[in-house]
């Protein structure tokens, strides 16, 4: 069974042109100019991801607003796998904000999972880049509990499976039809998916 690791990085624009910078600070994206990534003393003054640009400059004055630019973040998602290189191999991009690995070759070379994580998080320390983490026998599942920034790195199936059982099912990869029609027949977390033999979740 192979084991994955996925690595988000929410903040990556943010980390990147601005970690430097101690005053209050927003990336902003959409219509709506809402918040999607904020330095840490913006966030002390009260302001949250997702928050709308004008509650935001209401709650400090001198706020400083870029606009979101993927560009940035596909350029850097690059450079840090690349970085990764040195240490691991089967990196897979998925840009603007994740990289998935491929971990099970790597277990041999390293004496266990546990040498493995410790050499690669060494590693991206070194970089000052934000980010969190989960492992899964699926890329999906690791995917899942990287995005939610469950920081769990293990390779036992059963505490994986208990760990993702919880989570409602718009907190994975499905889109929002698929979402809404297994709502409709009462299916709403991955626990209650899992349930459902597969003839009958194909039908």
């Amino acid at each position: 069974m192979t084991l994955w690791i996925y690595l988000h990085f929410p903040a990556l624009q943010l980390d990147t042109l601005y970690a430097e910078h101690e005053y209050p600070l927003v990336i902003i994206e959409g219509r709506d100019n809402h918040v999607v990534q904020a330095s840490t003393c913006a966030l002390k003054q009260g302001i949250t991801i997702g928050m709308g640009l004008g509650s935001a400059a209401s709650m400090c004055s001198d706020l400083q607003v870029h606009p979101y630019d993927e560009n940035v973040e596909n350029q850097t998602i690059e450079e840090i796998a690349q970085w990764l290189y040195l240490v691991t191999s089967d990196i897979v991009l998925l840009p603007p904000k994740g990289i998935l690995l491929r971990v099970t070759n790597m277990l041999s070379l390293y004496s266990g999972l546990d040498n493995y994580w410790h050499t690669l998080s060494a590693h991206l320390r070194l970089r000052k880049t934000r980010y969190c983490y989960g492992s899964g026998f699926s890329p999906l599942s690791a995917i899942l509990l990287g995005k939610s920034a469950s920081n769990i790195i293990i390779d036992d199936k059963d505490k994986i499976l208990a760990a993702i059982n919880d989570y409602p099912l718009s907190a994975t990869e499905l889109d929002f039809k698929q979402v809404e029609k297994l709502a409709r027949v009462g299916i709403r977390d991955i626990k209650a998916l899992l349930a459902v033999p597969i003839q009958d979740l194909a039908r």
